[in-house]
């Protein structure tokens, strides 16, 4: 079965949903192989009961490993990842199959090298009105953005990315 946050028409939203979350406190290096989050059928999905506004940066990840520290992220299987809150906000609505920068600004990660391939990404869909293009585009099925040397990204298969919002909206 999937996974979904189901937030309430108001009061408190519960904005970022991970399928695997490899915190910034950790100590390196951090190994995240051979998991499959999401299946053919169900996956994450962030939805609300309203259509609602934020004033923070939401994300809805398969993978999310912002940290600087030396990752391997290979051999995985993200899947059926979907945001479909709408609403808007005055940071960025972001949905990923993998997340490997700076929360909040997407800006790059320095530190250790890091290894992401042999991953396959699909179905990573947003039904976000967020317009914002490039590291902050609203769908994007691989986003690793590390100014370290000796970094390997490859031989990852990513398909079936998009945004279906009615609005013109950035997909990567």
């Amino acid at each position: 079965a999937g996974i979904s946050i189901l937030n309430p028409s108001s009061g408190t939203l519960i904005e970022n949903l991970y399928g695997i979350y490899a915190t910034s406190s950790s100590t390196g290096p951090v190994t995240i192989t051979g998991n499959t989050v999401g299946s053919s059928t169900a996956g994450l999905s962030n939805v609300t009961g309203n259509t609602y506004n934020s004033t923070g940066t939401i994300y809805t990840a398969g993978i999310f490993a912002p940290a600087a520290l030396t990752n391997n992220i290979s051999t995985n299987a993200v899947t059926n990842v979907a945001y479909t809150a709408g609403g808007t906000s005055s940071g960025f609505i972001q949905t990923v199959g993998i997340f490997h920068a700076v929360p909040g600004t997407n800006a790059a990660v320095a530190g250790s090298s890091n290894t992401v391939q042999s991953n396959t990404i699909s179905n990573i869909n947003s039904s976000s009105p967020n317009a914002v293009t490039d590291i902050k585009a609203s769908v994007v099925g691989l986003l690793f953005n590390n100014t370290s040397n000796g970094n390997t990204v490859g031989q990852n298969i990513i398909h079936s990315v998009a945004n279906t919002a009615s609005t013109t909206n950035a997909v990567n």
